[in-house]
């Protein structure tokens, strides 16, 4: 890098570095997903005491809430865009009225929705 004059020379750039929290599967904003399951597995460990429930049931009713936040943020959010689950409700949805028209349950097929202006040709 001596050689080299200073306008050119390789300057580590700290800026360009983005930390972002993560905690195996929960990245980002969704690092906060743990601790929230932590907690309603807490409450819900006091409220199967109270209500008198042995070890075994009052550990599969306080873990389903952290089970099901850890799943949703497997299929919902990791690698995917922010409007997948969107998208995805959509196309139940319209599979869903697919097979009832198919079937003789409807009496119209289904119909595809779309918002916004219609698409103009280029050049008018």
């Amino acid at each position: 890098m001596a050689d080299t004059p200073p306008q050119l020379q390789m300057i580590r750039n700290d800026n360009a570095d983005e930390v972002r929290p993560g905690w195996g599967v929960f990245a980002g904003r969704w690092s906060i997903v743990p601790f929230i399951a932590g907690a309603c597995f807490i409450s819900l460990m006091n409220i199967s005491a109270f209500m008198g429930l042995d070890l075994v049931s009052s550990l599969i009713f306080a873990l389903s809430p952290a089970t099901l936040m850890t799943v949703a943020v497997i299929v919902f959010v990791n690698q995917k865009p922010p409007g997948y689950p969107l998208e995805l409700a959509q196309m139940f949805w319209f599979r869903g009225h697919e097979w009832l028209y198919i079937h003789g349950y409807t009496d119209e097929p289904p119909q595809i929705w779309y918002s916004g202006k219609p698409v103009r040709h280029p050049r008018s």
